[in-house]
């Protein structure tokens, strides 16, 4: 069936806030750069009604973290002032008639992180599932079309972790680097996301001038064991999804420095030059 989906820019910007609503369902969805989080939103005609629903959530960044919420102005103001969880984005979802109950959200938190800890190749901040669910049949047929909903909606703002990632053949021409005697890493540039390839090891050598939210996340990728230390190295065990290339840039070489600059193809073609002539062609 043909879905019609509304997309309205607060404020006319297109990288501002913006506003998700089905023709003929109930979900709306709210986009929101963490930077554009204020107590004007509270004030303004899309939220002003609807603050106090039940909502879903995710906040974006290297990592997901899946939440629910009853006052979801609290709640994120809250999660701004965790300084153990670092992210960009936010996105929320609710429903315009406020249909969702407690066991709703219950299920629906539940269930996404159950779906992405399956499919998503990206890490999640949500290592447990804590809530019980008291749900009817004929009601999780209701929630899994919403489910199925926002994973819509997550597809059209290019963040869809609730699917794996697109399998295809990689050849040589796909990999960038960042290689010398002390290090070797490879980079696979997908449609979307940036990913380190298992294998990728480095030298264990941390540097002050590395950014404190990128040293939180080699912490955080040690602890689950996706970096492990072996000898003088650390090495990453398995393939992981970046959302920015300068990201695994400065985990690997432990000072700030722009990823699309330090990223090179077999051919010395740094990654900036590369998505530039993928873009204007």
């Amino acid at each position: 069936m043909d879905k019609t989906l509304q997309i309205t820019f607060y404020k006319s910007e297109t990288n501002w806030i913006k506003i998700l609503e089905f023709s003929r369902w109930e979900i709306i969805g709210f986009f929101i750069p963490k930077l554009l989080f204020s107590n004007e939103l509270l004030k303004s005609n899309y939220f002003e009604n609807i603050i106090t629903n039940s909502w879903v959530y995710f906040l974006l960044w290297e990592e997901i973290y899946i939440g629910q919420a009853l006052n979801i102005f609290e709640r994120l103001k809250g999660h701004i002032r965790e300084w153990k969880k670092e992210f960009k984005d936010i996105i929320c979802f609710t429903t315009s008639n406020n249909s969702f109950d407690e066991w709703d959200i219950n299920y629906l938190e539940k269930s996404i992180i159950s779906q992405a800890k399956q499919n998503s190749d990206m890490s999640l901040m949500n290592l447990n599932i804590w809530n019980n669910t008291n749900i009817r049949n004929f009601r999780k047929s209701d929630l899994d079309q919403y489910t199925d909903e926002i994973k819509f909606i997550l597809n059209i703002l290019g963040s869809n972790f609730l699917e794996k990632t697109r399998e295809k053949k990689i050849s040589n021409d796909d990999f960038f680097y960042i290689d010398s005697k002390e290090t070797k890493w490879k980079l696979i540039l997908d449609e979307k996301w940036y990913i380190v390839v298992s294998g990728s090891f480095w030298k264990d050598n941390q540097k002050p001038s590395m950014t404190k939210s990128y040293i939180t996340l080699k912490n955080e990728l040690i602890e689950k064991g996706i970096i492990q230390k072996f000898d003088w190295k650390l090495m990453f065990t398995k393939d992981y999804i970046f959302t920015s290339a300068s990201a695994p840039a400065q985990i690997l070489l432990w000072y700030s420095v722009s990823g699309p600059q330090k990223w090179k193809s077999k051919d010395w073609v740094t990654l900036w030059d590369y998505e530039r002539s993928k873009f204007i062609d």
